[in-house]
């Protein structure tokens, strides 16, 4: 009777399951520090959006339009150095009305 060969199923399943979970740091086109559920200013097909961040990923950021609609629920995503992180009075008070 020859050996059952599963170890590489429980090795590939550690592999999948043990993954390191670093903490990514992303920064801006400014070198500002990007979080999730910041306000950026982000492109999507040429035209310029104030977004939120929705996700961080290894790479590139998910962001969404502050005035999504449903056939954008998911935003769309893009790499960190194409945008700008939002601070200060005139950019609270657009993302509190339109928010």
């Amino acid at each position: 009777m020859k050996p059952r060969r599963i170890g590489w199923v429980i090795n590939l399943f550690e592999k999948l399951t043990m993954t390191d979970k670093k903490q990514v740091t992303h920064l801006d086109k400014l070198g500002q520090e990007l979080n999730i559920d910041n306000y950026v200013v982000g492109c999507h097909r040429n035209t310029l959006y104030i977004c939120r961040i929705l996700k961080i990923n290894k790479v590139m950021i998910r962001i969404q339009d502050i005035r999504h609609n449903k056939y954008d629920e998911g935003g769309w995503l893009v790499y960190p150095d194409q945008t700008v992180k939002l601070s200060g009075e005139d950019a609270t008070a657009y993302i509190l009305k339109y928010a």
